[in-house]
């Protein structure tokens, strides 16, 4: 079966499926580890239904999965690389099951003459136990000219695009489960991440863009909320972390599957991948760069016990597009994994350092700056104010007078979708609506002050755009400077039309 139709019928049987992690969770030893809050009833039905899902579909039989590196990996898919990484700009990734060992990557160049990859493995650090020793993640360097990559039995995207006429933007993705709080991770209403994931693939972009927050399982599923949250992969105890390889397999692999085979993928780190929430499997799985997967290494600390590398930022970055065979589209990518939304914090001297070196990366393309945090976002009854506020302080201090080479500023983290325009600055797009609970719009983005912190105060709004509906973002260049911006529903409807003009954003409803 082409990869293609095996991961439509995966997104296709994921929205139909309310126990998919308990497949995962049978492999190894986990299922003998895991908690007692979860029923054996929805272990029994969560096992059998989605092994018949997969094998009607054709995804996976036991033989397949006994056949190591020839076999499907869990997940396999292609990052953007920073630039000077990979001479081809890309990395491929695969996870697969611990004992099997890394593949090979295969590749093919325009004559047909194939050529394979030794792939390593980016360790799982020691001191994430248990948590970590379901799955290896395997990377490799796709070589300059090669027309098809296949992992296994699975093709990823191969090159960077030569033009890009579409590009997908998406972001704050995986399902919130609490200690009291858990949304309907198996209702594809309720957690339309597998549809939304399904509607990308199905536009066939030449690149996808993720701006933040992949993972949201932080916490056991509490006995009574068992039903919605559908016995949801717990964290282990006894580490300074929530992530686990099989929630990764719950919130990530298994409902993002769609776009693994679609296009290159850039990726940003959220506040969730911070290390003491999501930060070990995204440095394991999701990040780009060689030897970054122990970032976040838990390690023994001055009272015995383990905790986690205290706050820190990654470098920025630049990753580089052609929009066509004379302009090239520059991504700068900052980390904004730790701060403050209310006002400005510790991190301010580290965030500071590294909005500098954005700066500075973008002096001579033109560039977006893709950071998970917004420099400006407003957000309704939060933390910051009961009314609705500014949010976001840190960046707004820390980016202040350091953002007038870049043509947009892209974030997420809220969990609507926005278009503000603050004079002096870019036009900011916040795209938090792709899957995790939306948050409320009950008021108008404020038309009479902008954000302000000891740095820097923003004038009011010249225009702005606020939806509470789940979603992603389809960009179509009219020039190397002017975007179409089409707001998606997990349908693949548009709801809202916006154009990007001279740093200006214009949206309206459709």
């Amino acid at each position: 079966m082409p990869t293609d139709a095996r991961n439509s019928n995966l997104g296709a049987a994921w929205l139909d499926l309310s126990e998919a992690w308990n497949t995962l969770a049978n492999r190894g030893k986990f299922a003998m580890r895991r908690r007692k809050a979860i029923p054996m009833k929805f272990m029994r039905v969560g096992v059998a239904t989605f092994a018949g899902l997969l094998l009607a579909s054709g995804l996976a039989t036991a033989q397949s999965m006994a056949t190591g590196a020839n076999s499907a990996p869990v997940a396999a898919f292609t990052l953007v690389a920073p630039n000077g990484l990979s001479p081809s700009g890309l990395v491929a990734r695969a996870i697969v099951d611990r004992g099997n060992g890394c593949p090979f990557l295969n590749v093919t160049n325009i004559k047909g003459e194939m050529q394979s990859v030794e792939m390593r493995e980016r360790s799982a650090p020691a001191t994430t136990g248990a948590a970590f020793s379901a799955f290896t993640s395997c990377s490799a360097h796709i070589p300059v000219g090669a027309k098809t990559a296949q992992v296994g039995s699975t093709f990823i995207p191969a090159a960077m695009p030569s033009k890009v006429r579409k590009l997908a933007i998406f972001g704050d993705t995986g399902c919130r489960v609490k200690a009291n709080l858990a949304q309907q991770c198996g209702d594809a209403n309720s957690w339309p991440l597998a549809k939304i994931s399904s509607s990308i693939a199905k536009d066939k972009p030449d690149l996808i863009v993720f701006t933040g927050d992949f993972f949201y399982r932080e916490a056991a599923c509490a006995s009574t909320l068992i039903a919605q949250c559908a016995g949801s992969p717990a964290p282990v105890q006894g580490m300074p972390f929530n992530d686990t390889a099989y929630a990764w397999a719950a919130d990530v692999f298994t409902p993002m599957s769609p776009i693994f085979s679609t296009a290159p993928i850039l990726v940003t780190r959220g506040n969730h991948e911070a290390c003491n929430r999501g930060g070990n499997g995204y440095f394991i799985y999701m990040d780009p760069r060689d030897g970054s997967q122990n970032t976040c290494a838990p390690y023994t600390g001055p009272d015995g016990a383990l905790t986690v590398p205290a706050n820190d930022l990654n470098q920025s970055y630049a990753s580089d597009v052609s929009i066509d065979a004379k302009h090239t589209l520059r991504f700068v990518v900052v980390d904004s994994a730790y701060g403050d939304d209310c006002n400005v914090s510790s991190i301010y001297d580290t965030q500071r350092a590294r909005y500098l070196a954005a700066a500075n990366l973008a002096k001579k393309q033109n560039s977006w700056l893709i950071v998970h945090r917004p420099i400006v976002g407003w957000q309704v009854n939060d933390d910051c104010s009961p009314t609705g506020g500014w949010v976001s302080s840190d960046q707004s201090a820390a980016s202040a007078g350091l953002l007038g080479n870049y043509q947009i500023l892209v974030s997420s983290h809220v969990h609507v979708v926005e278009a503000i325009n603050i004079p002096g600055i870019p036009g900011q797009l916040v795209i938090g609506n792709g899957g995790t609970l939306l948050d409320p719009v009950l008021g108008a983005i404020s038309t009479t002050s902008g954000p302000s912190t000891p740095q820097i105060t923003y004038g009011a709004p010249t225009s702005s755009w606020m939806s509470s509906q789940f979603g992603y973002v389809i960009g179509i260049p009219k020039s190397s400077t002017q975007w179409d911006l089409q707001m998606r529903n997990p349908a693949g409807a548009t709801f809202a039309l916006c154009a990007l003009k001279s740093k200006n954003i214009a949206c309206s409803n459709k």
